[in-house]
Formats: C-alpha cells, sequence, structure tokens
C-alpha cells in the first residue's frame, strides 16, 4: 500500500482531520526559518520538549518509545502509530554520513556576481559562452553598470565582438531588470520593458526626452507624438520609479539574506549523494524528569502532564516525517535530473509533482507542500526544488520530450539574437524552436514569450 508523508493510508483513515495529523501536515510546507521558529516556539509553551544533541538521537527516541509503550497514557491510535513507524523514521543511516561543509555552499551573503553567475550558468550552453560572459560579469560595478567597452573585453577574451555584444544581450535579461547597462538611459530602456503599462511611451520617452523629463509639456508633446497628455503623464510618473543603479538595490538586500540550502546534493564515488541539512535545526526529546513524573502524580496534573506527553512526541514524529518526506523527494528528484546535474540546463528533463509522487509511492500535494520554498545546493549551483519542476513540450523528431524551461530559454536567446529593426514574429520564432527540434504551437509561443515578460514583435521593434 502507498505512503503519504510516512503514515498508511489506513491509519490516515482513522486519524483524519485529527488536529495532530493537521499539524503534521502544517509542517511540510514550512521552510527551514519557519521550521526552527516553530520548535523554538513549542519548546517554550511544552516543558515535555527538550534539545538533544544530533548525535544522541536515536537512542533518546528509541527511549521515548520504551517509555510510551511501558505506561504514557497516549492513546491508542497514537501508540498503534508510533510502534508502526520507529523503525521506518530511525535516523541512525543519516547520522554520521560524510558531505561537503557548509563553507563551500551557498549558505551566506550572495554578491552581485554570483546572483548574476548562477543565472549564466542556465542560460548559455558552452564554455566559451559562460567564460565570455563570466568576463563580462566581472565588469559590472556595484551601481550594476557595465565598466568596461565591449571591444576592450573582446581584446581580453580574444572573442569576436558580436559574440561579446549577445552575451551582454544575454546578461541584460537577468534580475534585477536595467543590469549591464553602459549608461543611465540604457539602464532605463532596458527597465521600461518589464513596465506592465506605459511601456512603449516611456521607451519614447528615455530615448529623445530623458534630458528634459521634468521640463516635458504634456499636452505640447502629446500632439506631436499623438499621445494623450494623461497616458505621457503617467509614463514619466513611471520612470521615476526606475532604478538608477540597480546593482545596489540588490546589495543591500542581499546583506540581510541568507540563502541556506535545506538539501546538499554531491558526488561520491561516481555516485550523487543526497544529504540534509541539519546545522542549527534543534533535535528533541521528551524530558525525562516530567516522563517519571506522570508516573506518580495523580488528577489534573497527570492529565495535563499526559497531553504534554503526547504533544511532545506527536511533534518529535512530524517533524521527523517531515526531515524523511523531504529526503524521499529529493531523493527521486535526483535520479530524474542525473544529467542536469551533470550537463546544466540542455540535459533538463520535463518532470512533473506526477512522476515524483509516483516514484516515492506519495500524494502530489505531499510533494508540493514538501518543496515549497525550500532550496537544494546541487553542481549546477543552488535552486529552488521547484525549480525542478517543467511540464513537457514534444520533439519534432519524436525523440524524448524537452522541459519547458528549456524552450523558455531557447525563446528568450532567439529574442535576444534578433535583430532590433527587424524583431521575430511568433511564427519566426515557431520556425526557429522547430529548427531545434521544438514542435510548439503558436499559442504556447505566445503564452512563454508573456511568461518571459517580452512584449510582442510590433513592441519590440527600435527604429
Amino acid at each position: 500500500m502507498g505512503l503519504e508523508t510516512g503514515l498508511s493510508l489506513k491509519l490516515q483513515n482513522r486519524l483524519v482531520m485529527t488536529p495532530m495529523l493537521q499539524q503534521a501536515i502544517q509542517l511540510l510546507p514550512l521552510t527551514r526559518l519557519e521550521l526552527i521558529n516553530k520548535i523554538r516556539q513549542e519548546m517554550r509553551e511544552n516543558p515535555m520538549l527538550e534539545e538533544t544533541p544530533l548525535q544522541d538521537t536515536e537512542q533518546i527516541e528509541i527511549e521515548g518509545e520504551t517509555k510510551e509503550n511501558d505506561d504514557s497514557g497516549v492513546d491508542d491510535d497514537l501508540d498503534n502509530y508510533l510502534k508502526m513507524s520507529m523503525h521506518d523514521i530511525s535516523p541512525k543511516q543519516y547520522v554520521g554520513r560524510e558531505k561537503p561543509s557548509l563553507e563551500n555552499t551557498l549558505s551566506k551573503e550572495i554578491s552581485l556576481s554570483e546572483h548574476l553567475e548562477s543565472q549564466l550558468s542556465l542560460s548559455v550552453e558552452n564554455d566559451d559562452d559562460r567564460y565570455l560572459g563570466s568576463v563580462i560579469i566581472g565588469n559590472i560595478n556595484e551601481d550594476g553598470f557595465l565598466s568596461s567597452g565591449l571591444e576592450e573585453i573582446s581584446r581580453f577574451t580574444m572573442a569576436p565582438i558580436e559574440d561579446t555584444e549577445r552575451l551582454l544581450r544575454i546578461i541584460q535579461g537577468f534580475d534585477p531588470p536595467g543590469i549591464g547597462a553602459r549608461d543611465v538611459k540604457e539602464c532605463l530602456m532596458i527597465q521600461s520593458g518589464y513596465l506592465p503599462e506605459y511601456a512603449d511611451i516611456a521607451k519614447i520617452l528615455i530615448e529623445g526626452y530623458l534630458d528634459n523629463l521634468n521640463k516635458i509639456n504634456s499636452k505640447k508633446l502629446g500632439k506631436e507624438l499623438s499621445l494623450s497628455p494623461s497616458d505621457i503623464e503617467s509614463a514619466i510618473e513611471a520612470i521615476k520609479g526606475l532604478n538608477l543603479k540597480p546593482g545596489s538595490a540588490y546589495i543591500s538586500s542581499a546583506r540581510t539574506q541568507y540563502v541556506t540550502p535545506d538539501v546538499i546534493v554531491y558526488k561520491f564515488e561516481g555516485e550523487y549523494q543526497v544529504a540534509l541539512n541539519e546545522d542549527d535545526i534543534p533535535r528533541l526529546k521528551v524530558d525525562s524528569y516530567y516522563s517519571k513524573i506522570i508516573k506518580t502524580c495523580e488528577g489534573e496534573t497527570k492529565e495535563y502532564l499526559k497531553e504534554r506527553f503526547k504533544s511532545a512526541i506527536w511533534l518529535i514524529k512530524c517533524i521527523e516525517q517531515r526531515r524523511q518526506t523531504l529526503l524521499k523527494v529529493s531523493r527521486s528528484i535526483v535520479k530524474f535530473q542525473t544529467e542536469f546535474l551533470d550537463n546544466g540546463v540542455p540535459s533538463l528533463r520535463p518532470l512533473v509533482l506526477k512522476d515524483v509522487a509516483d516514484d516515492i509511492e506519495m500524494h502530489e500535494s505531499t510533494v508540493s507542500r514538501v518543496t515549497r520554498g525550500k532550496y537544494i545546493y546541487t553542481p549546477q549551483g543552488l535552486l529552488e526544488l521547484k525549480f525542478f519542476f517543467h511540464k513537457s513540450v514534444s520533439a519534432v523528431s519524436g525523440k524524448e520530450d524537452i522541459s519547458s524551461y528549456r524552450v523558455k530559454q531557447m525563446l528568450r536567446q532567439a529574442v535576444e539574437m534578433e535583430e532590433k529593426k527587424k524583431p521575430l514574429t511568433d511564427m519566426e520564432l515557431i520556425s526557429i524552436l522547430q529548427s531545434k527540434d521544438v514542435n510548439i504551437a503558436r499559442r504556447t509561443v505566445t503564452k512563454y514569450r508573456k511568461e518571459l515578460n517580452i512584449p510582442s514583435a510590433s513592441k519590440r521593434r527600435v527604429e
């Protein structure tokens, strides 16, 4: 019989909608920091709970089971659950397993260049482009502007100027918007493409009236450009809201944010290993002092301690179930995406929640919950677990389907390389994708283009 979050279906039916089962489900989507805060809160509210070193966990959990079976007053359903699941969730097989030091992962403040490099690794396919892109990123200053000329970069890398210009266009499509611009006008032009409204008017104003933006007579200019004064005024306000230093804005936020992986993937003796990053997550046990008091006290005190004991044991088991579920899901993802871990985006496989759910005999909703807000450190960089899930697009040749993420990357690259005075139409984009073995409908191209915030061909045209 299949499992869902470590519980048998039979037991789920017996415990359905109980507060304890709800707690088990609610723990799944918690981020690392939220889980730590939840544990700390429970320790403050429940005197039965205390923290224990990781190496003592197995012994203490087995002791907890013995005490519970001995004379704890735990109800039959929970008692049966503990007996059934203890051999499945014992952490002994993971304790002491060697894993990379977190000093070698991204559990630190992320700089602007690291943020751009991680996007570069997912946007280019060959080593020459990666090298050239890295050199360009290395010449982007803290404000986000390119501080060296393209000719200078081309001479240094011995790359054709056309390739240097192409890589710069790719990087200028990265987050934060406006990055890699050579001057303020280009920075604002890039950002204007992301405006939900008035993007076309904003580009006209930036291109021809930027120096006198505050002196524009909207009525007079409106007549010249056949535009309404209110639209011009709205576009001016939108331009004023753009960021003149996109790099510094990212750095200031990065200084207060730490990105710590929940899961670490590393290669050992030719095989990918998956380990949970449990540093700083408290490991719990039941305080033996209160466990003994339960046997001697009576009345309301005994009932209160029994309830606290049940709550403590259940929390420990729920946390362990979350841990095991995250481990199973991560191992399954690694199994499906081994080629991506070896080769990068060109080898990213189509994958949906149901694939992983069927593989590990869990429900799709469980996989969805446990992957929410979780990060995994891989040879391809630090990624969200959700990154690995993409629908498939069929291949023209009838070979293996292609990940929708990969198709979007092809689409973005095609637009980056187009002639700005004669941008590619959706039908022309379809032809380019078909030449790369992608069988795709026009409505899908339009959908992906909108998801990538790429305007239509008529709106991309630069005179």
